[in-house]
């Protein structure tokens, strides 16, 4: 079911439809183990969408999700970096950066 709804959500964020994209993203969260890895790219994938929609505190919350799954996950932590950045927090951000 997560390997649909992860197809799902990438051919609507090829759209630019990110709010449904996000959507599909949510469900296949909740579908997966929460220790999942693979949930950790679900996250780190409606991060992106949040992104481009402007919701830079969803951003960081599911890139900080993302990363306590996967600590490793590099482009989730430099997401979460253009959040911080985004939002005035640059002192975040350059931690993000400099890891």
């Amino acid at each position: 079911k997560g390997s649909k709804l992860k197809w799902l959500g990438r051919s609507l964020f090829k759209a630019h439809k990110f709010a449904g994209a996000a959507h599909m993203y949510s469900l296949a969260i909740r579908a997966c183990p929460a220790d999942n890895k693979e949930a950790a790219k679900f996250y780190g994938s409606r991060a992106a969408c949040q992104q481009k929609l402007g919701h830079y505190d969803e951003v960081v919350a599911d890139c900080s999700a993302a990363l306590e799954i996967d600590p490793a996950y590099g482009k989730a932590r430099a997401r979460r970096a253009v959040a911080y950045e985004s939002k005035g927090e640059l002192e975040l951000a350059v931690e993000d950066y400099m890891m």
